[in-house]
């Protein structure tokens, strides 16, 4: 399944990026809380998702919001893994600003406007679960990094998982943030 996500240079690192937190979010938070991505162009960073829920095997929910309708790559791993899934066809913005569940792990990965993805930080969270993980794309893009800090976030401990290190040059650099324990 993940020789899918693997089988370019990008899609090889999102499998970099997301899978130790992604990992670590799962193990350290009750199946009750789901798996968010906003922003899933081709699906690549949601397989890799699916890939862990399905591993998990409790049952975890995933969530997808997108402008657009869902990539048929999360759609044939959906079905083929039982994962119960729901997508919002809806800007990014708007549903932040309306959601109320809490989530185990989310991958912010539309706006790539350092402002708005910081707002959206500080809406979503309050609804990451205690020793949830959310992991920003294109943080490179953001003036000053990757040479600069990233932004504190009231609620969420930076933390490092080292991904600078793949290609700090990259349009897929990451931030990661924890609800601390």
């Amino acid at each position: 399944m993940l020789d899918e996500s693997n089988s370019s240079d990008h899609g090889s690192r999102i499998v970099k990026e997301l899978e130790q937190p992604l990992k670590d979010a799962l193990s350290r938070t009750d199946p009750a809380y789901g798996v968010l991505e906003i922003g899933n162009r081709e699906g690549g960073s949601g397989v890799v998702q699916l890939y862990y829920i399905a591993l998990e095997g409790k049952g975890r929910r995933f969530v997808t919001v997108d402008i657009n309708d869902v990539p048929t790559r999360i759609k044939k791993w959906v079905e083929k893994d039982g994962v119960n899934h729901q997508h919002f066809r809806a800007e990014e913005k708007n549903w932040v600003r309306d959601n109320k569940e809490t989530f185990a792990f989310i991958f912010l990965d539309a706006e790539h406007d350092q402002k708005a993805v910081i707002e959206h930080m500080k809406t979503l969270a309050p609804y990451l679960t205690t020793g949830g993980i959310m992991v920003v794309d294109d943080t490179n893009q953001w003036p000053g990094v990757p040479d600069g800090d990233l932004p504190e976030v009231e609620g969420l401990k930076r933390v490092d998982y080292g991904m600078k290190d793949i290609d700090p040059q990259s349009k897929n650099h990451v931030g990661y943030w924890q609800k601390a324990i």
